[in-house]
């Protein structure tokens, strides 16, 4: 009793200090770097995304934690016994922006194995051969599904283990007419996610698809490159 008494003791130190063994770790000094690939029809892109937790944030009485990208914008988290959810998305001089193709819940809890819950993803690879369309950009209604909680995710960051998958997948009818020279059509997104205890998301791949061939598939990766 006393050796486990001793050894519960021991985690507690170890464990709830500073060494966050969230999914989805939110507490100031974290960074995080990615290179992202996508390929669309009109060409594939490479970019770098490199994000910093600035820690919990208290003002007008409204409490979120900040995670800001290089690109200058800072995205609010809030964080419950319910779960983790994005709650807006802003500028550092705190002008609010979209949320662009970012789920606003993160995780709901528990995290459990056929755990599912609803949300949006907006398409943003979805382009034309003809030059005179328009890209298609939808918020889609999509279900979101834990398919596992111990899976192996390899990046160059290192390899994984005990990884969250999480599936989000939808689609949507566009009638015809609702961007230039698109015809009917029905649009597919599928997301999927692997997030490594105490790091956060390692990998990510998206692929949207038509069901017309104006609007040929496209596709991304987002891979975990350092996080310190």
């Amino acid at each position: 009793m006393r050796q486990v008494l001793c050894f519960s003791i021991l985690l507690c130190a170890t464990s709830c200090d500073k060494q966050d063994v969230s999914f989805f770790p939110l507490y100031a000094g974290l960074n995080w770097q990615y290179d992202i690939e996508k390929q669309t029809v009109i060409g594939d892109f490479r970019q770098r995304e490199i994000i910093n937790n600035r820690g919990r944030n208290d003002s007008n009485n409204d409490v979120t934690f900040v995670r800001a990208s290089i690109n200058g914008i800072e995205s609010h988290y809030t964080q419950s016994s319910n779960g983790i959810y994005l709650k807006y998305r802003s500028t550092a001089d705190g002008a609010q922006v979209a949320n662009n193709n970012i789920a606003s819940i993160v995780f709901n809890y528990p995290l459990i194995v056929g755990a599912e819950w609803q949300d949006s993803l907006t398409t943003s690879l979805l382009k034309s051969y003809d030059n005179r369309a328009k890209d298609v950009i939808e918020a889609i209604p999509v279900t979101v599904t834990i398919e596992s909680i111990n899976d192996v995710a390899r990046v160059p960051a290192g390899k994984y283990i005990n990884c969250i998958r999480i599936l989000t997948s939808g689609e949507k009818y566009i009638q015809r007419g609702k961007y230039a020279y698109q015809p009917d059509m029905n649009i597919k997104i599928v997301n999927t996610r692997w997030y490594a205890p105490g790091v956060g998301l390692v990998k990510e791949l998206q692929v949207e698809s038509s069901d017309v061939l104006q609007y040929p598939e496209g596709n991304f990766v987002k891979t975990l490159t350092k996080f310190y």
